[in-house]
This record gives C-alpha cells, sequence and structure tokens, in this order.
C-alpha cells in the first residue's frame, strides 16, 4: 500500500513540475533527447535488452513465490533451517544478578511497581 502511495506522489510531483520542465526549455531539451536515446537502445543492444527481459522475468517469479510462501504462512524458512537457529538467550535480570527463575527484568512492571 505505501508504494502506491509514493507512485501516486511522483506522479503527483511529475505533474506539477511538467509545465516548469517544458519541452522548448534547455532541460526539456535534455529530457527529451535522454528519453530518445533511452528508446533506441534496445535497437542498438537486442542481447542487453534480452538479458533484462530474462532477469526482470526471473526476479518477478521469485517475487511472486516469495509472497505466495508468506502469504500461505509457510514463510521463507523451512524447518531444517529453524533447526540451524541459535537457541533464544536467557532474560537478563533487572539488576545483573539473578535471584532465581523468575528474577528477570520487566520492562513495564519497571516503571510502575504497583
Amino acid at each position: 500500500m505505501s508504494t502506491l502511495v509514493k507512485l501516486i506522489a511522483l506522479a503527483v510531483v511529475v505533474v506539477l513540475l511538467a509545465p516548469i520542465v517544458g519541452a522548448n526549455t534547455e532541460v526539456g531539451r535534455v529530457v527529451g533527447a535522454a528519453l530518445e536515446d533511452a528508446a533506441a537502445f534496445c535497437e542498438r543492444r537486442p542481447e542487453a535488452c534480452h538479458q533484462t527481459a530474462e532477469i526482470a522475468r526471473e526476479t518477478r517469479e521469485t517475487f511472486l513465490s516469495l509472497v505466495s510462501d508468506l502469504r500461505d504462512g509457510a514463510g521463507p524458512l523451512t524447518e531444517e533451517d529453524r533447526a540451524l537457529a541459535p537457541p533464544p538467550a536467557d532474560p537478563v535480570p533487572m539488576d545483573g544478578q539473578s535471584d532465581g527463575p523468575g528474577d528477570t527484568f520487566d520492562a513495564f512492571g519497571a516503571h510502575n511497581p504497583d
């Protein structure tokens, strides 16, 4: 959702700056020449465009697979990955010294002793 908002904001900025960067200004001519050059790039280097399209396709498939796994609840980690994770650390006692298994720092309880 935030990506959509960012794209909309970018479109608004482009629309607002369009009159300033008109086609008959120096900046407009530079931008126009850059766009014409970019449009002709695939004609000059078709192998580069083909490789870029392949990379984009593979990236898209990987991204969609990851999103699908996350949506299904599987997540990107397998059970083997989870087995390699270190065990959770013991809680740190409030005063640095432990009086027993239940003597741990409570961030919320420390502010309200009642």
